[in-house]
């Protein structure tokens, strides 16, 4: 492959990127950004202590050290944004933009490396409804994902270099691995990841492995520091969560295939690609996909976007055989793909599409290194499709995430509309953020009492939104239209939980008649 072609990949990545995520730049906050929001004006004010406050996520006032089980670099980041630019919607969109941009030029960076198609498997990563919609929002994820891929980048270039420049990219893996671990703790799966690369690249141990303790020095002093002020070692509460049994892997194994086809997108134009595999994949793969329909009974968008994640790891199996001279790139990608996904389905609190982002990238390495043993002409066809797959994947996007920027609009507007000093509200996400500068304040469900004329403002499509336990009359009730037939969250309904699957077995629903929010206001008489 030619210097230019290896040369496009990031830049290809990059640009795409920068389209994508241009429209969403005045996107009013949305999701969890009112959680990271809160910790970054904490921290403002009080930089050594990001978590020594409460804060009404989950109904009633709560430490944020038992809230949050996510270490606070993204918060000093979002704070540091706020000093420099202030606290505006675009200010803090734009900021963020440079990691989208990283995390791509980096997929780009791996992709040249990993595949003989680096430009198209990163852009099959970077135009993901997974990345677009994670990149137009200001939590903590992307920043994750961007540490994640920077770690990996210079993991890569580390194990193709020698002497002082070897050690250097692997200082580069170290700090980043360092970010991506203070980001959220999955980062420290980049440390055993990297380990084994860089010993099956070698065929040895060397010292830049060294550079992997950073993060882990980087972790455990925040553990200190936390057991100081928290009374207990932050690292590990998070892992409580995969014991609770709503959240045990078999239940969530059907929706973790459909969340993979639908996050991604470009895994349902695999299906038409086992046509060209053994009897024995195709077969595989469509028993497991009647096994799981059966087991979970969805509808039709469930059907096809599972029966594409199906497909697409069908394709990842048969692209890591008989990988000879490239084993240590294949072991990588591997390694990289299964880790995700056992942390997505078996460990993580929900399916999402923040905990499937990062296994975009080595799922399309593994797919373009299956059509690298197709004949010629099989080979130019589903490079066809896939790089369809692409296209439809980066239009998906858009449409994906122009809807759930107008959940985010619906909500900013009810809470500058009904908001206001002595309200109370119930509901998250960006509605919290709004109602709460607007004066409003979050109702405590643990003090549920209300005095005679106090109004409190619903916002039934969120989180949070329980009925009141004190009776009231309803003044208004006010449904929000969605446009877009296709919507991105739904706790209501159940259809779509793009963001959890806790609010439905797909990411999105489509179809006319969806509503953005229904705004309840109610009034204590």
């Amino acid at each position: 492959m030619d210097r230019g072609a290896l040369l496009s990949a990031p830049r290809a990545a990059v640009a795409t990127a920068l389209l994508l995520l241009i429209p969403f730049l005045w996107k009013p906050f949305h999701i969890d950004d009112a959680f990271w929001l809160a910790v970054a004006a904490r921290i403002a004010e009080f930089p050594l202590a990001p978590y020594d406050f409460a804060f009404n996520w989950s109904g009633t006032p709560l430490p944020i050290w038992r809230t949050n089980l996510h270490p606070p670099l993204h918060g000093y980041g979002l704070a540091a944004i706020r000093g420099l630019f202030g606290s505006g919607e675009f200010a803090a969109h734009a900021a963020l933009l440079p990691r989208a941009l990283f995390a791509a030029f980096c997929a780009g960076t791996v992709a040249k490396r990993l595949s003989k198609n680096p430009a198209l498997a990163a852009l099959l990563a970077t135009a993901a409804p997974a990345f677009v919609l994670g990149a137009t929002n200001a939590m903590h994820d992307l920043t994750h994902y961007a540490f994640w891929m920077g770690a990996i980048a210079a993991g890569v270039e580390a194990a193709h270099a020698d002497g002082k420049r070897a050690q250097g990219w692997a200082a580069a893996a170290g700090f980043c691995v360092a970010g991506a671990a203070l980001s959220t703790y999955l980062g420290l799966a980049l440390i055993p990841l990297l380990a084994v690369y860089w010993r099956a690249k070698r065929g040895r141990w060397s010292a830049q492995t060294l550079w992997l303790l950073l993060p882990l020095a980087a972790v455990a002093l925040w553990g200190i520091y936390s057991l100081r002020h928290a009374g207990f070692f932050h690292p590990f509460a998070a892992g409580g969560y995969a014991a609770k049994p709503e959240l045990q892997l078999a239940p969530k194994l059907p929706v973790a295939a459909a969340f993979l086809g639908g996050v991604l997108i470009w895994p349902v134009f695999c299906l038409p690609l086992l046509a060209w595999t053994p009897r024995k994949a195709s077969g595989t793969a469509a028993a497991a996909f009647a096994g799981l329909w059966l087991w979970i009974g969805a509808g039709g968008l469930w059907a096809v976007l599972a029966a594409g994640g199906l497909a697409a790891l069908t394709l990842a199996a048969l692209g890591a055989r008989d990988a000879g001279d490239d084993f240590p790139e294949v072991l990588l990608a591997v390694l990289w793909l299964g880790g995700v996904l056992v942390y997505a389905v078996g460990l993580n609190w929900s399916i999402n599409a923040r905990s499937l982002l990062p296994a975009g990238l080595p799922l399309a390495v593994l797919v373009l290194r299956w059509t690298d043993s197709l004949g010629f002409e099989r080979r130019r066809s589903a490079m066809t499709v896939l790089t369809a797959g692409a296209a439809a994947a980066a239009v998906f996007s858009l449409w994906l995430g122009a809807a759930d920027q107008g959940i985010a609009r619906a909500q900013r507007a009810a809470a500058q509309r009904e908001g206001g000093a002595g309200v109370r509200f119930i509901g998250h996400w960006g509605f919290q953020y709004y109602m709460e500068r607007a004066g409003a304040a979050a109702y405590d469900y643990a003090k549920p009492k209300l005095a005679t004329g106090d109004r409190v403002v619903v916002s039934v499509n969120n989180s949070g939104s329980a009925p009141l336990p004190v009776p009231v009359s309803r003044v208004s009730l006010t449904p929000v239209p969605n446009p877009w037939g296709v919507a991105t969250m739904s706790p209501v309904e159940g259809k779509a939980g793009f963001y959890s699957s806790l609010y439905g077995v797909t990411p999105f629903a489509l179809g006319p008649g969806q509503l953005y929010d229904v705004i309840v206001v109610e009034r204590k008489d």
